[in-house]
């Protein structure tokens, strides 16, 4: 699919002891970075085209729409998976379960509560639910 041609960002952030939150915190800051980046980028272009058009500032929006709309639209499988991966426990018995994409870290301890509901289910409410409604 189309996200398959995006770096994946579990290889840029490889080797964290706990890489499962830094994954979840980068993919849930994906679409504001999109967003930052692509109004930086389109504001440079309209002030280098202002000098030479006119209606530069509503066609530069258009394009900042048409840039989120489709940067948004890669993103958001990614900030999906991530942000289910913290829900994502593998019991192993005795009341004992480890996250499924990072053995390393229990289920349900306080750490992970606050990642998981503090991180990754705004993310997937707002981007996740977000996403797909407004775009």
């Amino acid at each position: 699919g189309a996200t398959n041609q995006l770096p994946r960002l579990s290889c840029l952030i490889s080797d964290h002891e706990r890489r499962a939150y830094w994954l979840l915190l980068a993919s849930a800051c994906m679409p504001l970075v999109i967003m930052m980046a692509s109004g930086v980028c389109w504001g440079v272009v309209a002030l280098v085209e202002y000098r030479s058009r006119s209606n530069v500032w509503h066609r530069t929006f258009v394009r900042f729409v048409a840039t989120l709309v489709v940067g948004n639209f890669l993103a958001h499988s990614v900030v999906v998976r991530y942000g289910f991966d913290m829900f994502s426990c593998h019991d192993l018995g005795e009341g004992v379960a480890y996250l499924r994409s990072d053995y390393g870290i229990e289920c349900w301890t306080p750490e992970h509560k606050a990642w998981a509901f503090g991180v990754a289910l705004p993310s997937l409410i707002i981007w996740g639910l977000g996403i797909p409604a407004v775009g």
